[in-house]
C-alpha cells in the first residue's frame, strides 16, 4: 500500500467519523433547544404513573368550590326567618 492510499483510506475513515460526530452534537443541540418535540417519552411515564392527576385536579377545585359556597350560604340559612317555612309554626 503506498503513501496515497493510506492518506486517501485515512480520510475515508476520519471524514464520516467528524460528520456523525458532528450531527450527534446538533441534535443534542436541537434537543435542549426544542424539549418538548422530544419530550414525549418523559410524557408518557408520567402519565402511566399518575394515570387520574388530571381528573382528580379537576375535583380537587370543583370540592373547594363546593366548600366555599357552602361556607358562603351558611350565615344566611342561619339568620332567623331566612330559612324555608316550617310547616306546623306559624
Amino acid at each position: 500500500m503506498t503513501a496515497t492510499e493510506k492518506i486517501i483510506l485515512a480520510i475515508c475513515l476520519i471524514v464520516p467519523m467528524f460528520l456523525a460526530v458532528n450531527a450527534m452534537l446538533w441534535s443534542l443541540y436541537q434537543r435542549r433547544k426544542n424539549p418538548s418535540r422530544y419530550g414525549a417519552p418523559q410524557r408518557s411515564s408520567f402519565h402511566i404513573s399518575q394515570p387520574w392527576q388530571k381528573e382528580d385536579t379537576a375535583l380537587e377545585e370543583l370540592s373547594k368550590r363546593v366548600a366555599d359556597l357552602r361556607n358562603t350560604d351558611e350565615p344566611e340559612q342561619k339568620r332567623e326567618g331566612s330559612g324555608p317555612p316550617t310547616p306546623g309554626k306559624e
